[in-house]
């Protein structure tokens, strides 16, 4: 299928409708003017990188139409639980000490109607023990489901899972600061595959990617 977007944003990888697959999920998910009836994530079995750099389709591509409960908001944080494939969407906030809420699509998401999420959690992003940036600008949950990772322009945030705990209750406790280097406009950060190492990039052209492995972060 053809995709359009508003505002891409953010990218996450995770369960999808067919047990064992892994899919990759690309949130249209932006929105500075706060006016959009609805969002969009398109959700596709992870396809092989070829060997040869080039353009190539995708195959499988679903759009999963989301609604917020309350209002438009922007977001430019993606995340999707590896137990059980979740979405969740973390708000951006325009004015600092305001709370960045947390939105979740449960599983099965159907790609057939529009799903209304759900608030679950809110964060306060640039005081107390969320200090440096106010804006969350991306994230991610390693496969292993050990950490729930979220940053901002200048700082990022790793939350620990506990047992069986949801990412809304592992949201709740008492985040570890994550190092970055600087970064002129810093908007995304990655896990690798086996959790051992992690990735961060500034939105602008031509940056360096950044890569620490985890045992500079908790």
């Amino acid at each position: 299928m053809g995709a359009s977007a508003s505002d891409w944003e953010d990218m996450a990888i995770g369960p999808g409708p067919a047990a064992g697959v892994p899919y990759l999920y690309v949130g249209d998910i932006g929105d500075n003017g706060e006016s959009r009836a609805t969002i969009q994530v398109y959700r596709a079995p992870e396809p092989a990188v070829p060997a040869t750099p080039g353009t190539y389709p995708v195959a499988g591509v679903e759009r999963l139409e989301l609604a917020y409960p309350d209002a438009p908001h922007n977001a430019e944080t993606l995340l999707v639980d590896p137990a059980n494939g979740d979405l969740y969407i973390v708000t951006k906030p325009a004015t600092a000490g305001t709370a960045s809420k947390v939105f979740r699509a449960a599983a099965p998401i159907s790609a057939a109607s529009t799903t209304t999420l759900t608030e679950v959690a809110s964060l306060v992003f640039g005081q107390g023990s969320l200090p440096g940036g106010a804006q969350p600008t991306g994230g991610d949950i390693d496969a292993g489901r050990n950490y729930v990772a979220i940053r901002t322009y200048t700082s990022a945030f790793a939350f620990c899972f506990t047992a069986e705990a949801t990412v809304a209750e592992t949201l709740t406790t008492s985040p570890c600061s994550v190092p970055l280097l600087l970064e002129p406009q810093g908007e995304s950060f990655a896990f690798d595959a086996d959790g051992s190492s992690y990735y961060s990039l500034s939105e602008f052209a031509n940056q360096p990617l950044h890569r620490a492995d985890r045992t500079s972060a908790p």
